[in-house]
């Protein structure tokens, strides 16, 4: 719900609270998109997809998206390895001795059986230790309400088996010492047991598939200062991934040594991961910095798929990168080189990887006393196709090439701040072009049951993103909008012999945008938000029997604060999503919710 606001964005939902939700910025491809939370890579490399509905928002201080990278120089190689990144940033509170601890009781009840309890508690331990613990649940019914059309008649049916139980735990310390180092340590839990309600296509409406699931990692990362003008950053994590996939529609036969059984199928995935990082940044001048980064991955993938070669995978990346200030140019770059070296228990794994690619961004400040900056950028990156895209049971392709992107970005950004009434207005605009080589499809073969992953593609993106934004005040009035839109031209130049030629990409609009409202007075608060995306076709092929049209959401919430005493509030949170109860799909036969509402007491003690 927050990433969604951001221009140039495409947020896939497969419907419901639990339906799997993946981002896709600037039209690349959700696996080019790296999700980082507080600095460390969040992957799947299964299928590369990042299920964003695992991380709650009670946890978070701020959500950042980069088209090209953080501007920092000094972060981990990995953080240099996709063509954009989101930065989630855990929430910890400024505690000192006058607020040596905060916590907050959240209650949120609504439609469809909705019910989600959360807990935060932060507390400072020592002078150098800080904690926080939060926790929290969600359960809902899924059973929403949504039209199906056959072209004969309309009728009203409710969503089946999208029943969802979620539960997430973490902790986190955090230290600085007195030698000016810091050291962060979070551990993290989540645990889901879920219907898939799949697609409603040829008067099917049911679908009896489950889906039960663990996550659980472990992240460390440790900051020092090494004189004036050295830093050295270090972090570690280990990750673990478990999946249970089950079709009571669909029997499976299990052969063992004894007998061969038959039963519903079911299938378990395991996934371990090891991740390190080692940064180090000196300071060459008081304008110059240099930071020389190299990480290592290690990934393993386990399951009770017939034929599956449980591979394995390292992955090295080794970045140079450096930023220069001058006056008002800010220069910076990077040359990143990666090394990836697959195993299989049996057979052929694919090919050993070795590839160099680089980046580098340009902003200059024409005017000292003006507010104005004009940006830009060229970044060429990668991504490995996954262990599915590998080693699917007859599906993968072990000869499979790597996608390559190449992006070119040029921007202005102007932010001012004013006296009175008005106080500050920003205005952005971005025209980009980019570049998918190798693209990773999948094709039939002979059968329709056998499919063959092959790189076809050549794909050109033309984009132009436009935020504007402003707030006002006066009296007891605090008022801000937020307006953004995108246009964008993602075509296939594949092959100019066939019918998708230049078609624009499956649910790609030309035309998306949104625009935010929210007006504060004392203790209420309004806020509207409105969200738009353009036609789009659902296959490659742009036809009519494709065609999807647009759809677009109002949604409406207000707040109010209360103060219980001098330490202590309540904030009462009413909201209404969808509110003209607008029936659409984001992805075709995944009908969405219609008007629902949301209640939510949060109390900050």
């Amino acid at each position: 719900d927050a990433i969604r606001f951001f221009s140039g964005t495409q947020l896939k939902d497969y419907g419901g609270v639990g339906g799997l939700k993946t981002i896709d910025v600037r039209s690349m491809g959700t696996n080019h998109t790296a999700i980082m939370l507080d600095g460390v890579p969040l992957d799947n490399v299964q299928n590369g997809q990042v299920d964003l509905g695992k991380y709650a928002l009670d946890n978070l201080s701020s959500i950042s998206l980069y088209n090209n990278q953080n501007s920092q120089v000094f972060q981990p190689a990995r953080a240099f390895a996709s063509s954009a990144s989101i930065y989630l940033t855990s929430r910890m509170p400024a505690l000192d001795s006058s607020h040596p601890q905060v916590a907050h009781l959240t209650l949120k009840t609504g439609s469809f059986g909705l019910s989600s309890p959360s807990a935060y508690y932060a507390t400072r331990l020592s002078g150098i230790w800080r904690m926080r613990v939060n926790g929290g649940a969600l359960f809902s019914q899924g059973d929403y309400p949504f039209t199906y059309s056959n072209s004969v008649y309309d009728t009203t049916l409710h969503r089946e088996n999208g029943d969802v139980q979620s539960y997430h735990a973490g902790l986190g310390l955090e230290g600085d010492f007195k030698d000016s180092s810091q050291l962060s340590l979070s551990i993290y839990g989540f645990r889901r047991q879920m219907g898939l309600p799949g697609a409603i296509f040829s008067n099917r409406f049911t679908n009896q598939e489950r889906q039960d699931e663990n996550n659980y990692f472990i992240q460390a990362n440790y900051l020092r200062p090494i004189g004036q003008r050295d830093q050295l950053k270090l972090l570690f994590k280990y990750n673990y991934d478990y999946l249970r996939y089950s079709n009571p529609g669909i029997q499976k036969l299990y052969i063992t040594e004894a007998d061969t059984l038959q039963g519903p199928l079911t299938n378990h995935y395991r996934q371990r991961s090891f991740y390190g990082s080692l940064a180090n940044m000196y300071a060459i001048t008081a304008f110059w910095r240099a930071d020389f980064s190299a990480d290592l991955t290690y990934d393993r993938l386990q399951t009770d798929l017939y034929g599956f070669p449980r591979p394995s995978r390292w992955t090295a990346y080794f970045a140079a990168a450096s930023q220069l200030e001058l006056g008002q140019w800010q220069v910076a770059g990077n040359i990143l080189s990666t090394m990836v070296r697959d195993r299989i228990e049996a057979g052929p794994g694919a090919p050993d990887k070795n590839e160099w690619t680089p980046s580098l961004s340009l902003s200059w400040k024409p005017f000292i006393h003006s507010d104005l900056k004009i940006r830009g950028f060229y970044k060429r990156i990668f991504r490995m196709p996954t262990f599915n895209d590998l080693y699917y049971t007859q599906l993968g392709e072990t000869n499979l090439k790597p996608e390559y992107t190449a992006q070119y970005d040029l921007g202005a950004t102007y932010i001012k701040s004013l006296q009175g009434i008005w106080q500050s207005v920003l205005l952005q605009a971005d025209v980009y072009y980019n570049q998918v080589r190798n693209k990773i499809v999948a094709i039939p073969t002979t059968s329709l049951f056998r499919w063959q992953m092959a790189n076809l593609g050549l794909v050109h993106i033309r984009g132009l993103d436009l935020t504007v934004k402003t707030a006002l005040a006066f009296n007891d009035w605090q008022l801000t909008a937020g307006l953004q839109y995108t246009y964008q031209k993602a075509e296939d130049y594949t092959d100019a012999q066939t019918l998708t030629y230049k078609n624009q990409l499956p649910y790609i609009p030309v035309h998306s945008g949104s625009l935010v409202l929210d007006a504060a007075y004392r203790k209420f608060s309004l806020k509207y938000s409105f969200l738009y995306d353009g036609e789009r076709y659902s296959q490659s092929y742009n036809s009519l029997v494709n065609y999807v049209p647009a759809w677009y959401t109002h949604d409406l919430a207000v707040l109010y604060k209360c103060r219980i005493n001098k330490n202590q509030q309540a904030i009462i949170l009413l909201s209404v999503d969808n509110l003209l109860d607008q029936d659409y799909d984001v992805i075709v036969n995944y009908p969405m919710p219609g008007r629902n509402f949301k209640i939510g007491v949060t109390l900050q003690l």
